[in-house]
């Protein structure tokens, strides 16, 4: 164990201790052996998805949420693994961290601006480097489908992932838990919180440590490829100096340590899913900072919420780019981003009564970004391609200086007790300047270089019309249209002669659904459809002349359309069922594909009519868990789940692509009094898989693959008061 791990393990070891030595309290220990094993009663569950607190149920529009309790007991850490239980939610990458790009209902980015964003705590991540972020101390994960620009702003056109961290109070809570799975996983996690000023001033902090080796080999090194090794550390002040102030302070910080790409021959890894031959194995690091402060004030009339954030993230990469034994090329590339985000909105503390039977809610705002990325890579072809003593080198280097703001506002009108008519817009500005220069030892005079700058703006108006109705007060139906919007700007990715500039995307969407909260909220319903039409949809696509890399294009149109249910059952004291199951008919409607040519017409394929890549027809999720007492004052934990991942394709062109597969997960465990064991494994039936695959010109079958996580068990031991 190296000497910075022994004083991770100090540090640990303090968090959970300081409560007990310092102050002598103690929380709650075991709870109540027999209480629900923790899928149900998901209809009272509140949520922000409307910038304000609101019983799930009761929320117009489809939101998914997970709380602490959901997310602890599938064993999710991240939002990959979260994905599953989200109807019409996909997350695709190249195993590393930063490469995690998530989609939903079809839409989604792999570079560029991201599609769907992530939120923490109120404040955008504004790039998809920073989507897959640790969940420690995570109170719930709200997943919103559908477009959102209205409340949440730029790049939500997809929807929006929000992690709402736990909020400290005035009692002591800590827990401990250390992790053991095979290849050599070890996970270590520990948060302390409760009260410096008895109901003046809290604090909670957290640290988690993981670290595994990789599940590829590379069969010409005999290492491991894809090892994993992150830090993640969380620290919160909590200020309440009365009831009409809060002041919270967050502060996060990441630090990821990861393998080389998995990509290698999709007809070798078909044959053997995690044996790989690499010439260069590689790297990927990341590391993350955010810090925020938020400023809530509860009046009489309004409340108000004032967010100040700041960002920043660099990334280290290097990785061999033709993904076989041969050293053809490689590739490097520095990334660094610094955001500020700032957001003041004034919202009504009560409904307002406008009449005898008419009341309204109101919420408006002002939202500010700034942002500045520098990117600088370097392309090598390597001697043994070009018989030179010496390697050619393509390169990139650029820098994106981004801001915007946005003006909001969003009115809900209630006329009975049962009848919401809600009306909402947001007006958005961006201004943003590129500099950039790329160049080529490999191509002639004038095609070897290229210096340019970009100045544009873009201004859009994105309008929101909702209807909600209560049947009764179990029973609600809600529509809604919506529209949505992703500024164009620089294609990030390019080579002389580019593309090097890309049209905004616009979406219109339509939704309708139903929730129900039956048998005294035992049971809980959520049903919805929808439709979303786009204009110049932005795709990344990879380019099939330079192996590796991917740029951005504007589709002419493309449409989705699909089905989504959820539902949780509390099925007696014991038992719990949860269950999602997502549809999706995704498709281009107008699109010619630039990067495949039809001979005969010397032209790029109209691929019209085809599913859109990346997004599976269909996800479901299936899990039953139980709770009892057994021997006495013990409690025994039981979850068995099974995770649905339908049809995908990996390119426009859908010639390739992954038939449906699932995934079965077991969970059993016993606590008594604070302390808890646990068993686990992941892909118990061991299902080989490949998410992901790019065209590669190198590849015996012209593409190369990144597989799925194997089976992956192991044990968890933990103490918590």
């Amino acid at each position: 164990m190296s000497i910075m791990r022994f004083a991770h393990w100090k540090l640990l070891l303090l968090l959970a201790l300081i409560p007990c030595g310092a102050f002598g309290q103690s929380g709650a220990a075991d709870g109540d052996a027999d209480a629900d094993p923790g899928d149900a009663m998901q209809a009272e569950m509140v949520v922000t998805a409307e910038k304000r607190e609101e019983p799930l149920r009761l929320t117009p529009q489809s939101v998914t949420a997970l709380d602490a309790r959901a997310l602890e007991a599938s064993g999710v850490e991240n939002v990959k693994q979260a994905s599953y239980y989200a109807p019409n939610l996909f997350v695709t990458g190249f195993a590393a961290k930063r490469t995690s790009f998530p989609y939903i209902r079809g839409i989604g980015s792999g570079q560029g601006d991201p599609a769907v964003t992530t939120y923490v705590d109120g404040v955008p991540q504004l790039s998809p480097n920073t989507t897959n972020i640790d969940f420690l101390d995570i109170q719930r994960v709200e997943i919103l489908r559908g477009p959102q620009g209205t409340l949440y702003g730029r790049n939500t056109i997809g929807g929006l992932i929000h992690y709402i961290s736990r909020q400290p109070d005035n009692q002591w809570r800590a827990d401990l838990q250390f992790g053991l799975g095979d290849e050599s996983y070890t996970r270590s996690r520990a948060t302390v919180s409760g009260p410096i000023v008895k109901d003046r001033v809290l604090f909670s902090a957290g640290l988690a440590l993981t670290e595994r080796d990789g599940f590829s080999e590379n069969g010409l090194t005999g290492a491991t490829v894809d090892d994993r090794d992150g830090d993640f550390g969380r620290v919160q002040l909590l200020f309440t100096p009365n009831q009409s102030w809060r002041v919270r302070l967050n502060a996060f910080a990441q630090k990821d340590r990861d393998g080389g790409f998995t990509l290698y021959d999709l007809g070798g890894l078909r044959n053997q899913p995690y044996q790989v031959l690499q010439d260069f194995e590689g790297f990927t690091d990341r590391d993350l900072n955010g810090t925020s402060a938020t400023v809530d004030y509860y009046g009489s009339s309004f409340d108000f919420t004032g967010i100040v954030a700041f960002d920043s993230w660099d990334a280290d990469e290097a990785s061999d780019l033709d993904f076989t034994p041969v050293d053809l090329l490689r590739r490097q590339v520095a990334e660094e981003q610094d955001q500020t985000y700032v957001e003041l909105r004034l919202a009504s503390h009560s409904p307002v009564s406008l009449s005898d039977r008419t009341s309204l809610q109101w919420v408006i705002g002002v939202s500010y970004f700034a942002s500045d990325f520098d990117h600088a890579s370097v392309n090598e072809f390597r001697p043994n391609l070009v018989q030179l003593p010496f390697a050619l080198a393509e390169t990139a280097n650029y820098n994106l200086e981004d801001d915007g703001y946005g003006l909001f506002g969003q009115a809900t009108v209630t006329f009975g007790e049962n009848f919401d008519l809600i009306v909402g817009a947001r007006l958005v500005r961006e201004d943003k300047d590129t500099d950039l220069s790329v160049g080529s030892q490999l191509l002639p005079p004038p095609l070897d270089g290229q210096d340019a700058a970009f100045t544009e703006d873009f201004d859009e108006a994105l309008p929101r019309l909702g209807l909600a109705y209560r049947i009764d007060d179990r029973t609600m139906v809600h529509a809604n249209y919506a529209e949505g919007y992703r500024s164009g700007g620089y294609n990030r990715n390019t080579t002389p002669g580019g593309p090097f500039t890309l049209d905004p995307e616009t979406s219109s969407s339509y939704e309708a659904g139903v929730k129900s909260a039956l048998d005294d909220g035992r049971v809980f319903l959520a049903a919805s459809a929808f439709s979303t039409d786009w204009e110049d949809m932005q795709l990344s696509v990879p380019n099939a002349f330079l192996p590796g890399r991917f740029y951005l294009d504007n589709v002419g149109e493309a449409q989705s359309r699909g089905l989504e249910f959820e539902i949780t059952a509390q099925l007696e004291k014991r038992w719990s069922l949860s269950a999602a199951l997502g549809l999706l008919d995704a498709e281009f409607e107008d699109y010619v594909d630039p990067n495949t040519v039809n001979p005969a017409t010397g032209q790029g394929v109209n691929v019209s009519g085809n599913a859109l890549p990346s997004m599976p027809d269909s996800n479901w999720s299936l899990a039953l868990a139980h709770r009892s007492r057994v021997f006495g004052a013990y409690a025994l934990t039981g979850r068995a789940e099974v995770l649905g991942v339908g049809d995908l394709e990996y390119d426009v062109a859908n010639s390739e692509g992954q038939d449906a597969y699932s995934l079965a997960n077991f969970r059993l465990g016993l606590e008594r009094g604070g302390v808890r064991l646990e068993l686990w494994v992941r892909n118990a039936f061991d299902e080989d898989y490949i998410p992901l695959a790019i065209p590669n010109f190198f590849s015996p079958s012209g593409w190369a693959g990144s597989v799925g996580e194997p089976r992956f068990f192991g044990v968890n031991v933990g103490y918590r008061y």
